[in-house]
């Protein structure tokens, strides 16, 4: 499972680094001063938060994925090198769940223009993606979660994340009114909280 997973997050560093550079060769990281790309950035991002919500699903093709996914199955299983493979056809299947988080870690990686801090990124991504598996599968499955409300309630949160990197990029755009940026912001975390129970808890406490 160790050998899995860091597999896993090193195509995903890779996957970054390489999204960094082509950034940094066009010098992407000057454009992103300007109104019209943060823009168009933040907006991607809403969009991404929106598709965790479950308004819509983004993922690779089913024809690319089914492809990978028979590569992974032909490999043996039990060994160091076909785990190291499905590791790496793992990280390029991007499923429904985690489409969005990775595609916004390498907006973010390619906004930064670091070759190194993009690596960093989606590496560490891929780390915290694959730990749940690592912990699996020292154990022999026996902590195995069972699915549940609780995977929703995940995807809500990364949805809540994104959104707020959203508002980080519209901080940058000089014509947009910090008193409008305060009120989204307030707005986030007040719908995240009242999502999140807290005016049950407030009339609970109010019924003792």
């Amino acid at each position: 499972s160790f050998f899995y997973v860091m597999s896993m997050a090193v195509t995903f560093g890779i996957m970054g680094a390489l999204f960094a550079g082509v950034a940094k060769g066009v010098n992407l990281q000057a454009y992103f001063q300007s109104p019209w790309v943060l823009i168009p950035f933040a907006i991607l991002f809403v969009a991404l938060a929106m598709s965790m919500f479950g308004f819509y699903t983004i993922q690779m093709p089913a024809s690319i994925q089914g492809k990978l996914s028979e590569i992974s199955s032909h490999q043996k299983g039990g060994s160091f090198i076909g785990v190291v493979i499905m590791g790496v056809l793992s990280a390029l299947i991007i499923g429904p769940c985690a489409g969005p988080v990775i595609i916004g870690a390498l907006a973010y990686a390619a906004a930064e223009g670091s070759v190194g801090l993009g690596f960093l990124a989606m590496f560490v991504l891929g780390l915290g993606l694959g730990l749940p598996l690592i912990v699996v599968g020292t154990s022999h499955g026996k902590v195995l979660p069972r699915a549940g409300g609780w995977m929703d309630t995940v995807k809500y949160g990364a949805g809540v994340v994104l959104l707020a990197i959203a508002l980080l990029f519209l901080e940058r755009v000089s014509f947009i009114s910090p008193v409008l940026i305060m009120l989204l912001w307030a707005s986030l975390f007040i719908v995240a909280g009242v999502y999140m129970g807290c005016l049950l808890y407030t009339s609970d406490a109010a019924d003792e």
